[in-house]
């Protein structure tokens, strides 16, 4: 809002933060009520961080959290990062990560556990980064380097970096991961198909031998 404070009013704030939460930032303290701080966090969680410390209660930061974009949040920008405190807890870092699992990093290491890391790397890998060592296992390393190869491979503990699988995800370029996991898709996909198709081949044996028998009268029987 290129706009001097003094000509500034309500309307004019409440347009700016309808087109971008973001704009909140240029809004006088004093023009800054519930009703305007809620709908600039709605379209910005990040946006939170312009919202004055009083009116930062629990149900403003939640709103901010649930509306937080990845865009921003991998500029840095986190809505839970400017949650008090006292007003963070398990459901709210839960969200966090639900939304973007790079969040991890604002969650107090005491609210971190196994299946809220396991979530993070899950959708993204660096979120490696902010997971206590004493968590990580081979199955979450895996997971984060096939996401984002030597970069995670930073932030896998020692006891892990020798481990095969690991070390061969690690070393791929992003194109070549890209080709594995497509590869391994497909390779999955097919060794599905065979069994299913081998499944019904069987019933289908099954079904002509009853009816040879004439155990079966329907024709759509396939008991």
């Amino acid at each position: 809002m290129y706009v001097p404070d003094a000509l500034k009013n309500r309307a004019m704030c409440k347009h700016a933060v309808q087109n971008d939460g973001g704009e909140l930032r240029g809004v006088p303290n004093l023009l800054k009520d519930r009703a305007l701080c809620e709908l600039a966090v709605e379209n910005a969680g990040h946006a939170l961080c312009y919202v004055p410390m009083s009116l930062r209660d629990r149900s403003i930061c939640m709103l901010a959290v649930q509306n937080q974009s990845a865009e921003f949040l991998h500029k840095g920008r986190n809505a839970l990062s400017y949650v008090p405190i006292e007003l963070v807890d398990r459901a709210m870092c839960t969200l966090a990560v639900d939304r973007n699992g790079c969040a991890l990093e604002s969650v107090p290491d005491a609210l971190k556990d196994a299946e809220m890391c396991l979530a993070a790397v899950q959708q993204c890998g660096r979120a490696l980064k902010y997971v206590p060592t004493s968590l990580k296992n081979r199955a979450m390393c895996e997971l984060a380097v096939k996401s984002e190869g030597h970069l995670a491979f930073h932030w896998v503990p020692k006891f892990l970096r020798k481990d095969p699988l690991i070390l061969s995800w690690a070393r791929l370029a992003p194109q070549q991961r890209r080709f594995r996991k497509w590869r391994e898709q497909h390779t999955s996909k097919s060794i599905m198909f065979y069994w299913m198709e081998l499944a019904a081949k069987t019933q289908e044996m099954h079904r002509i031998k009853r009816a040879r028998r004439g155990e079966v009268d329907d024709p759509l029987d396939l008991g």
